[in-house]
């Protein structure tokens, strides 16, 4: 899967916001024996996958606003990057948090733009019908680089 279409919202300090919409069909995205729903991969036999994803920050900054506030940039110091499952099956509504990533933002004085990637992958048992997907704490710094953001997975047995 790659490139995130254009479905931004606010960014909400605190929450985890789901990328409800990849480029699935075309491009460098595609789904061979995979369901796509909803920004989800949908499992289509129990095993052993391995599952990755990569996204990127980038947040500009105004250079002539930084001496104003210690915090020159968005609401949050971080940045997060998540991987879920999803089954009806499983406790708390079904959804299940499998890896994550934080990512403290650094200052600098003049600077005039931050840039920040977060990678995940592991291998984890999967059951048939799981929907997989990706949120992040802020999904209006996501670049729009189909190269920058992506998530897939292959099975391994």
């Amino acid at each position: 899967m790659g490139n995130v279409e254009k479905d931004m919202q606010a960014t909400v300090p605190g929450k985890q916001l789901l990328i409800s919409k990849w480029i699935y069909n075309a491009d460098l995205g595609f789904t061979q024996k995979v369901g796509y729903r909803h920004g989800r991969l949908v499992i289509p036999s129990t095993g052993l996958y391995f599952i990755y994803s990569q996204v990127s920050f980038l947040e500009m900054l105004d250079i002539a606003k930084q001496g104003e506030s210690k915090q020159q940039s968005t609401a949050s110091s971080s940045l997060s990057h998540y991987l879920y499952r999803y089954n009806i099956i499983y406790p708390r509504g079904g959804e299940e948090t499998l890896i994550q990533n934080s990512i403290t933002k650094c200052w600098g004085h003049k600077k005039a733009f931050g840039e920040y990637t977060s990678y995940l992958g592991a291998v984890f048992k999967l059951r048939q019908g799981d929907e997989i997907f990706v949120k992040v704490s802020n999904l209006t710094l996501l670049t729009k680089d189909h190269k920058s953001n992506y998530f897939g997975m292959f099975k391994i047995n």
